[in-house]
């Protein structure tokens, strides 16, 4: 499978106190931009880490990096390889056992954060050149694919478009969501093929 790498950027509020935010994780190059929402939580723990406020060294993801990267030789990596239900699905893959975890796309990259990029982060190319959008350090607004977005912020979307009569845009949220329920229960039925 080729690969991408990836490198955290930035973070940013989406406009709206209390919506989350975005994490923007380009290639090496800085040529194509990948960005991944986030929650008000993982936004604040980001922002706050990066303007230097408050003390994270006791916290659990700050803790469990140090000892990985101080007090072991594993060579880890986070690999996103899907998109599901509106979020990158992620694994923390060990070279040496070749085991691999999962764990949230946002977590995934905090990761890569702590670990000052020790901590490599890498797409499949095909899913990477999907989802990826020409990057520019100086634009003020970024795009984000549809199917990254969670079930939660479409509906929501779908709302905002309908009450400023953006009945296209309503129109393709709305045809997103369908198609993951659609999806779902393809999935179940199969699952449930399987078990008979």
């Amino acid at each position: 499978m080729a690969r991408i790498q990836l490198k955290f950027r930035m973070v940013s509020e989406v406009i709206g106190k209390g919506k989350g935010g975005i994490l923007v994780l380009t290639d090496r190059e800085s040529e194509r931009q990948l960005v991944i929402p986030c929650d008000p939580d993982t936004l604040l723990s980001f922002t706050n880490r990066m303007d230097c406020k408050g003390d994270y060294s006791s916290s659990l993801p700050d803790v469990l990096v140090n000892i990985l990267m101080g007090q072991t030789d594993l060579h880890l990596e986070v690999l996103f390889d899907s998109v599901k239900d509106g979020a990158y699905h992620a694994v923390l893959y060990n070279h040496d056992t070749q085991e691999k975890f999962p764990l949230k796309d946002t977590d995934g990259v905090m990761l890569n954060f702590i670990s000052n990029g020790k901590i490599h982060m890498y797409m499949d190319e095909k899913l990477f050149m999907q989802q990826s959008t020409q990057y520019d350090a100086m634009a003020g607004a970024v795009a984000l694919p549809i199917n990254s977005i969670s079930s939660a912020m479409l509906e929501e979307g779908i709302k905002n478009a309908i009450a400023n009569e953006e009945y296209e845009m309503a129109s393709q949220l709305s045809a997103e969501l369908k198609r993951r329920k659609q999806q779902h229960e393809d999935e179940e039925a199969a699952d449930g093929a399987d078990q008979a």
